[in-house]
């Protein structure tokens, strides 16, 4: 049934953060991580979550919720997600004036 449900809310968060509908896209978002079970598709979904908070410019949210799926996720999600989260991170904190943390923050990769 899960699988089902998240199957039918994918295009539609992937519509909205495709319309610039960022918030809503998000918020979908997360009820797909909240329902999913496998935990590979969840880091899928918690990234695209993360993005969305990014692109709607919450950077300070974006930063540390980067941070979170950086840390939880380093063992079992793509290396190719871990660095795009790590760059986003690094850009949000451009974003907020804070340099030197961006800086600090691409040392990591």
């Amino acid at each position: 049934m899960r699988s089902y449900v998240i199957s039918t809310l994918e295009p539609t968060a992937n519509g909205l953060q495709a319309a610039n509908r960022l918030e809503e896209a998000a918020a979908i978002y997360a009820d797909m991580v909240a329902l999913c079970g496998s935990q590979q598709d969840k880091s899928v979904y918690e990234f695209k979550l993360r993005e969305c908070t990014f692109l709607a410019g919450q950077y300070s949210k974006a930063a540390s919720g980067l941070d979170e799926f950086v840390a939880h996720y380093r063992q079992t999600a793509s290396r190719e997600m871990l660095v795009q989260a790590t760059i986003m991170k690094s850009r949000a904190f451009m974003a907020m004036g804070k340099n030197d943390l961006a800086y600090d923050t691409l040392l990591n990769l």
